[in-house]
């Protein structure tokens, strides 16, 4: 039976598919490079996700950690495989059959609660079964119970990584530098790195936060709760610019396909949305350098001598579209909608009233942005 926490997860995550166009990029098969792993990111820390049915490996971005996850029934086959990149809600979700069995991980890196979470979830009872570990920099060790610690001790200042292996119903077993969860049917990891104490009372704070004040709090609660939290930040974010250039259908073909299929050409609009909302979701969600600016938004709109250009250079393949909060200098944004080529309607925002001056198929025209 499905649990009612469980359901109103399911029908949240439904109801959002339904009302925004596809912003997923999806594959059929793990990443087999660092290049080619979903990064997930709360600004803070960010791991890449391989989404390997064999053995997982989560890697911190920064190279100080990698959390693995080692399938007991690995060297079994696999059907039915996915793996998946929600922009919009910043979820790395990987699926496949095994044993009978559907097999779910999710992985989010939550600005509202500073911690990476992995779900982890098997279709049958007792199907789900793994070994955690973290390793990279510093000393592997275990902690408190259900507890895995990597720790520099020569300096006590650095940050610590802390991961807490958590089933929903069975216990976990210590082993070795490990943590080993069996015959289970739905289990989290809550993964924080921060100096401490701030890593120490991370599961605490987080347990206390949606799960209430019990000593052993409702890991079903904690879930949905931290999972709701996630969303509403992360899409607060990306909710801020938007793109839709319609070509939905195209969804339905695994995304390195259709950037092989599209090269070169601008022939796959919602490709282009795609691609544009991933760099969004990167250069707001990792740390380092942002990634290279695609040219997406230029050709929407540019700003040249003080005057904003609207559709300057219009492909002709996108020919219906919508556009909300494109930047441009001066820290205005603009909104645009076009049918047939043709401009229907457009707002330019600024953070205090001003005039500014657009161009719109060749007529300049000035206007308040407000």
């Amino acid at each position: 039976m499905v649990s009612p926490v469980r359901l109103l997860v399911f029908l949240s995550l439904a109801a959002t598919a339904a009302a925004a166009p596809p912003m997923e990029l999806w594959f059929q098969a793990p990443a087999r490079e660092a290049k080619d792993a979903l990064p997930v990111g709360n600004g803070k820390t960010a791991v890449l996700v391989s989404g390997d049915p064999k053995v997982e490996r989560l890697v911190s971005s920064a190279g100080d950690f990698t959390l693995r996850i080692d399938w007991l029934d690995g060297d079994r086959p696999t059907t039915d495989y996915r793996r998946s990149l929600d922009l919009r809600d910043g979820l790395a979700v990987t699926t496949w059959k095994r044993g009978g069995s559907l097999i779910t991980t999710t992985v989010l890196a939550s600005r509202a609660d500073d911690v990476v979470l992995v779900h982890l979830l098997a279709g049958m009872p007792g199907a789900l079964g793994f070994r955690a570990t973290l390793e990279g920099k510093g000393i592997a060790s275990i902690g408190d119970r259900a507890e895995l610690l990597l720790k520099d001790p020569s300096t006590p200042s650095a940050p610590v990584t802390r991961a807490w292996v958590l089933p929903f119903e069975s216990e976990v077993e210590p082993d070795g530098n490990s943590m080993v969860i069996r015959g289970e049917g739905e289990a989290m990891i809550v993964l924080a790195r921060a100096p401490e104490p701030a890593a120490g009372e991370a599961w605490k704070r987080l347990a206390t936060r949606y799960g209430g004040p019990d000593e052993h709090p409702d890991l079903s609660k904690v879930w949905a709760g931290a999972l709701a939290a996630h969303q509403v930040k992360h899409r607060s974010l990306m909710d801020r610019c938007t793109l839709d250039l319609g070509g939905h259908e195209a969804a339905a073909k695994p995304t390195d396909e259709r950037v092989k299929a599209a090269a070169g050409t601008r022939s796959d609009q919602d490709l282009a949305a795609l691609l544009f909302h991933d760099y969004l979701y990167r250069a707001q969600t990792l740390q380092g350098d942002p990634p290279a600016r695609p040219d997406t938004a230029d050709l929407l709109v540019s700003s040249r001598n003080d005057v904003i250009h609207l559709l300057p250079a219009l492909p002709a393949a996108w020919k219906t579209g919508t556009a909300k909060g494109l930047p441009v200098a001066g820290g205005l944004t603009v909104d645009l909608e076009w049918q047939d080529g043709t401009l229907v309607r457009r707002a330019v925002h600024a953070p205090a009233p001003l005039k500014v001056r657009v161009n719109e198929g060749g007529r300049e025209s000035e206007i308040l942005a407000e």
